[in-house]
């Protein structure tokens, strides 16, 4: 599920972002000189609220990036540490050792 809201997000982010170029190329080429002062207003209020929209999703994916990577961290930590203490276990408990480990001691 984390891998289709992922994609879901940064494809949105470059919808907006794509949109918003979009309409600065096209409106500081074609349509210029086209807009009355309050189409213009709005033309540009449209294109600032894409950039605006882009950036949103790009801190979000942020966020969510970090909070996976704290996630995978702590649990990266937590195994490491369980695995230590089973190793301090094993080597405080000698009764426990494999019945390969028994037949090379009596070699020498």
């Amino acid at each position: 599920m984390g891998g289709t809201v992922k994609k879901r997000r940064r494809r949105l982010g470059v919808v907006f972002l794509l949109v918003a170029l979009t309409m600065l190329v096209v409106g500081q080429t074609l349509l210029r000189d086209r807009f009355s002062k309050t189409a213009f207003a709005l033309y540009w209020l449209c294109c600032f609220a894409f950039t605006f929209l882009a950036i949103l999703v790009a801190l979000l994916d942020a966020i969510a990036v970090r909070r996976n990577s704290r996630r995978e961290h702590r649990a990266f930590l937590e195994e490491t540490l369980r695995e230590i203490a089973s190793r301090q276990k094993t080597a405080a408990n000698p009764k426990s050792k494999s019945p390969d480990s028994s037949r090379d001691e009596g070699a020498f």
